[in-house]
């Protein structure tokens, strides 16, 4: 399949699920209490970090490996066994977990995420060899069909009043569901006289090793102050919370990945300060497609919170506002993986993760002796994100820029000066509006047009290169 094809029906799809997300998440916010909702964001907390280790490695290394029928089934083995590792491990945390955070999960939510702790590696794993046969249509078609088929489970069992369980049997048949439909389609078996490990598959090992820790980091990073919350305040602001860091998320997990994911098809070709002249290329379409709409949360965050969330969400509706310095911090973050990635610089890049990790738990352990409030952690937490990201991203700007001019710095620099410059302008205009709604559209229209400005006089060429992608596919950076 064409790769622009292939990245066309994976972006389409993630697009579709992110979208139907947060439909279903804001029928979650009006139809079950914040409190309960903190009890599974705790739980699936635990899974994700859980799910970063023991959850999808194994693909990258057989995806490495020469893909013979022998490996095939090696790999599948090692899957299961990885699965029944991780679902073990969950299962043996469960009373810890219920001690640790004063509350109880319900054996039915504990044992059905389990369940699919164990399901994830396998799953996984079939998708890799559909991705190895190049067959992303089908991978695009069949988790499209279950994910809506285990959203609509889902939503029969919250309309009829199971709570949170409607949530861990949403994942568990989706999880049964792509295992039937990848089966059908490849039916894999395992074949325990066929094991033996050559020391190319204990190399490929090492390398899926190496990725699960890098993973894990990330996880720990992502889900630690979910857990902190959850241990420190009231279970209802564990909802408010990661429900709205995972709408923060949203400017730069979606449209990064439906923009860029195209580009990122003629990136591998490039080295050195080409590589980072065509990032910035890159970095216009991320400022207009993901930077915008994180913008947006810090200017009227509070108003679409209660929108998208309901009424029983206004307590945390000026918090999620500041999130937005959150959010602006994760697209620049999410440009900076795109670059370190492509540089090949994997060493550093993890080492930067580490050190924003080890920044996150001090900043908790400061938290948990000082006895701050909600507020504090928030407003502190996204401002330290932004501060860090912020500076890295200033650091690898300039020493990979090699600007000749004070203009076409800025044109570099343009993920942090624009928002700055927007954020400036908002706050000298006076705005008074009765209807949200009027304040939202004005807003998104100034942020557009300012940064489409902006671009014009500083980086001219990066909107005659979007134009031409999106009139024409085939051409490249």
């Amino acid at each position: 399949m064409n790769p622009i094809n292939a990245l066309g029906f994976s972006s389409a799809e993630k697009s579709f699920r992110f979208l139907v997300n947060v439909a279903f998440i804001a029928v979650l916010a009006r139809l079950l209490e914040p409190k309960e909702l903190g009890v599974f964001a705790i739980l699936w907390s635990g899974y994700q970090i859980l799910q970063s280790f023991f959850g999808s490695s194994l693909v990258n290394a057989y995806l490495r490996s020469a893909k013979t029928e022998h490996i095939r089934t090696k790999f599948f083995l090692i899957s299961i066994l990885i699965g029944l590792a991780g679902a073990a491990l969950f299962i043996v945390l469960w009373p810890v977990s219920e001690l640790i955070f004063n509350t109880e999960f319900g054996p039915a939510n504990y044992l059905f995420i389990s369940c699919v702790l164990f399901l994830t590696p396998i799953n996984a794993f079939y998708r890799g060899i559909l991705q190895g046969q190049s067959k992303f249509d089908k991978i695009a078609a069949i988790e499209a069909f279950t994910f809506i088929m285990s959203i609509t489970i889902a939503l029969t069992f919250l309309f009829k009043e199971f709570g949170i369980f409607s949530l861990s049997i949403r994942y568990f048949s989706e999880s049964i569901l792509l295992l039937l439909m990848f089966y059908k389609l490849i039916p894999l078996k395992v074949d325990l006289s066929r094991i033996e490990f050559s020391d190319e598959d204990w190399r490929l090992f090492k390398y899926s090793f190496g990725l699960s820790w890098s993973r894990l980091t990330n996880a720990i990073t992502s889900n630690s102050t979910n857990l902190f919350v959850g241990y420190y305040f009231p279970l209802q602001y564990v909802a408010y919370f990661s429900y709205s860091q995972t709408l923060a998320k949203i400017p730069d997990s979606l449209f990064r990945t439906m923009i860029t994911s195209p580009a990122l098809t003629y990136l591998g070709k490039y080295k050195g300060k080409y590589l980072f002249q065509k990032c910035q290329l890159l970095a216009s379409a991320v400022l207009l497609v993901a930077m915008i709409p994180a913008i947006l949360i810090y200017t009227n965050g509070s108003e679409l919170l209660i929108i998208l969330m309901g009424d029983k969400w206004i307590e945390f509706s000026l918090l999620f506002e500041f999130m937005g310095i959150f959010a602006i911090a994760q697209v620049i973050k999410g440009w900076l993986t795109i670059l370190y990635t492509n540089l090949m610089k994997m060493v550093l890049w993890n080492k930067i993760v580490f050190i924003e990790l080890l920044l996150i738990f001090l900043f908790m352990i400061y938290c948990f002796y000082s006895t701050s409030g909600i507020d504090f952690f928030v407003k502190t937490f996204s401002l330290l994100i932004f501060s860090f990201w912020s500076l890295i991203y200033l650091y690898s700007t300039i020493r990979l820029s090699d600007s000749s001019g004070l203009k076409s710095l800025i044109a570099d620099l343009k993920l942090l000066i624009c928002p700055v410059l927007i954020f400036y302008i908002l706050s000298e205009m006076d705005q008074i509006f009765i209807n949200p709604f009027f304040e939202i559209a004005l807003n998104l229209i100034i942020i557009v047009l300012i940064t489409f400005i902006f671009l014009l006089i500083f980086d001219r060429a990066s909107l005659k290169w979007i134009r031409n992608v999106l009139g024409n596919r085939k051409n490249t950076p």
